[in-house]
């Protein structure tokens, strides 16, 4: 091996790995990024209820629109070279300098796209303001989010490059630095009198702090892809070209996830475009689950795939389908019991029309969590042609019904949208999944999940009949009860190996962490 290509951190962790091994590689990574993503959610929620709060449902309305944009626009942003720099990073790290061309390329392209978007944004907020959106005060808005674009797209791409590393804990690290940054700035901001623009600006610096630190990882990670004495060589136009199109999948499902608040902004007022965006962002919970497993499951794919080791690939995607199911479960029977007494509790009572469009947005993220494997089995082997079409299929039947749906539903109507198209989508990757290798992600093993679902049902429903002194009394007591009881069925009815095996690498793993 030469100077430089020993001098390049190469993860060889996955040489002769069996699927238990896999297993607890999945289980720790996944103990990481759920860990941390909990702990960056919890900011990021405080972060959201302290606006949604102290702003109103009407600026908060307004707020989630320039939101809503920056998410659908920074995929356009990414070009998709955050899922390109993993794909192709495992082959890469083996040759430096085509390693830090494909590192350079992955974060100037983005920067610069996002820099372009942001002035487009500017440029055309006037039209997107009065014309698309009939609210003339979201023109400051959507211009000073424009100025996220570019962080956004740096920080998304960075943290996809430490994720090469097979080690959760750094891409945590940024998550929690973007988002402990938002909430201080904004409550120093907020304070200082600035409102709505400083609850937008505190979102932007957020951003370019995350960047920041998911680069200064970047250099600790793949120090010799950074040295001077390396020379950027050029990876040639397979990594533009697939990132090309994931970008298109990413516009396509990053549209299905939010198309729905642009419809809620278009056709309702400020105030409702406000209490969906609360409903939303609670919904999204199970978006942390999905990512801390599937943060880790995505190179593993791709490593594995390279390896051409199909059975520990269809272990893995079995496993990974029924832990993310087995973690979403108590969490939507929480939000099933109790998403009045959730929202108001968090929101206050002027946000309780959300509860409804909560518990339907809720329903089809826990179809995903089954099958979102699917998704990165498609795009992490080849088939990201197949993912786009499917993405842009469903992205289609989510704007179709949400015109249908909006305007006489209102909120709701938008959810069933969301939750119809999403169901569509996941079902559609699965049976992919199965049409190219032959694997579907669910086995007899789960049926354990769907006895203890039901122990769980029983008890909530006996709870529900309780008097409580306070609603937070309530919910705490049903959110104990289901992971409780949950968890005691799922122990009860036996571990399954590669879940034993798991727990004990994640015992040792805890018991000898260092900070």
């Amino acid at each position: 091996m030469s100077t430089e290509a020993s001098a390049l951190e190469v993860n060889d962790g996955l040489d002769g790995r069996n699927q238990a091994g896999d297993a607890s590689v999945l289980a720790l990574g996944a103990s990481v990024g759920l860990t941390g993503a909990l702990a960056a959610r919890a900011l990021n929620l405080v972060s959201q209820v302290l606006m949604a709060r102290l702003l109103g449902a009407t600026s908060f309305g307004l707020y989630a629109i320039g939101w809503t944009l920056v998410r659908i626009l920074g995929s356009l942003g990414t070009l998709g070279h955050e899922a390109g720099i993993i794909y192709f990073g495992a082959t890469y790290q083996r040759q430096p300098s085509k390693f830090k061309g494909a590192m350079v390329q992955s974060l100037v392209i983005p920067f610069v796209a996002g820099t372009a978007i942001a002035v487009t944004m500017w440029i055309c907020a006037p039209v997107l303001a009065d014309r698309i959106f009939h609210k003339p005060d979201a023109l400051a808005v959507i211009r000073l989010f424009g100025l996220a674009l570019p962080f956004y797209t740096v920080c998304f791409v960075a943290g996809g490059i430490t994720k090469l590393s097979h080690r959760m804990q750094y891409f945590v690290y940024s998550g929690l630095a973007q988002a402990a940054a938002a909430l201080l700035l904004f409550c120093v901001l907020f304070f200082l009198g600035f409102g709505l623009p400083g609850a937008i600006v505190a979102t932007s610096a957020g951003f370019l702090v995350g960047a920041l630190v998911s680069a200064h990882y970047v250099r600790r990670l793949f120090p010799a892809a950074v040295a001077r004495r390396v020379k950027s060589q050029w990876p040639g136009p397979e990594l533009f070209t697939y990132s090309i199109s994931i970008m298109l999948a990413g516009i396509a499902s990053n549209g299905q996830m939010f198309v729905d608040r642009l419809f809620v902004a278009a056709f309702r007022s400020a105030a409702d475009t406000g209490v969906y965006q609360a409903a939303s962002q609670l919904s999204i919970m199970f978006g942390i689950l999905l990512g801390a497993f599937h943060g880790i499951f995505r190179p593993m794919v791709a490593d594995i795939h390279a390896r051409g080791d199909h059975r520990r690939l269809a272990e893995l995607y079995r496993v990974c389908s029924k832990w993310t199911l087995y973690a979403s479960l108590p969490l939507f029977l929480i939000i099933l019991s109790v998403s009045t007494y959730l929202v108001q509790l968090l929101y206050g009572k002027a946000y309780e029309g959300a509860a409804t469009p909560l518990i339907i947005l809720s329903a089809a993220q826990l179809f995903t969590g089954l099958t979102a494997g699917s998704h990165t089995m498609l795009v992490m082997t080849g088939r990201q042609k197949t993912f786009v079409i499917l993405s842009f299929a469903s992205l289609l039947i989510d704007v179709l019904l949400a015109l249908a749906l909006v305007p006489g539903l209102g909120l709701t109507g938008a959810a069933i949208a969301t939750a119809t198209s999403g169901l569509f989508f996941s079902s559609a990757t699965v049976l992919a999944v199965k049409e190219y290798f032959g694997i579907w992600p669910v086995d007899a093993r789960m049926l354990k999940g769907c006895v203890a679902t039901l122990a769980t049902l029983g008890a909530l429903f006996l709870l529900k009949r309780c008097e409580f002194a306070t609603p937070a009394l309530r919910v705490l007591t049903v959110a104990c009860a289901s992971v409780t009881v949950f968890a005691v069925c799922l122990g009860l009815l036996g571990l399954d190996s590669e879940d034993a095996d798991a727990l004990y690498s994640l015992r040792r793993r805890l018991m000898s962490v260092r900070f």
